[in-house]
């Protein structure tokens, strides 16, 4: 399940669920490229999200190109450039 809305030139991803039999099987991994895909052809400038410090998943969104933009201490921004 993903929320999505926007600001600006970004797609906000506000909401990401993973069924728990689907984590760690690449299901988070293929949610997040589609919504590059779909980003870069509604022509956002990139894809932003926000991730509690101790959230698993925070490892998922640097993997796959977020970078951290702001902390505080317990939430992270995080923003992924479309190219």
């Amino acid at each position: 399940m993903v929320r999505l809305c926007t600001d600006g030139n970004a797609l906000v991803i506000r909401d990401m669920q993973v069924l728990k039999n689907e984590q760690n099987n690449g299901a988070g991994t293929q949610a997040l490229r589609e919504l590059y895909r779909e980003s870069k052809e509604r022509g956002f400038k990139s894809l932003k999200l926000r991730v509690f410090v101790d959230n698993p998943a925070l490892n998922l969104y640097k993997r796959v190109g977020f970078i951290e933009t702001e902390r505080d201490d317990s939430v992270i921004s995080m923003q992924w450039m479309i190219l």
